[in-house]
């Protein structure tokens, strides 16, 4: 019939699933692999971060605005503290 055909041409198990005794870290080969690799993300994201703030050109002082475009600053917005950004 044709819900037999349909049964017998689904997929298959080929083999069963198994848990290894190693649990969720298997035998322990990939966890060094793993490490290293968080290791040099870690190091290539914090090489990222400081390069940016390294190149970072914004001005940040109102001396530094008036040095570099010979301009008087007329007034300057004050930085809010935590509780008032709310």
């Amino acid at each position: 019939s044709a819900t037999t055909a349909l049964i017998q041409a689904g997929p298959r198990m080929v083999d069963p699933p198994v848990i290894q005794k190693g649990g969720l870290t298997g035998d322990g080969s990939g966890l060094r692999k793993a490490a290293l690799t968080a290791g040099a993300v870690l190091a290539l994201g914090a090489g990222y971060l400081f390069l940016l703030g390294w190149l970072d050109k914004t001005l940040r002082d109102p001396r530094d605005i008036e040095r570099r475009f010979k301009l008087p600053v007329v007034t300057t917005i004050p930085e809010l503290q935590p509780s008032e950004r709310f």
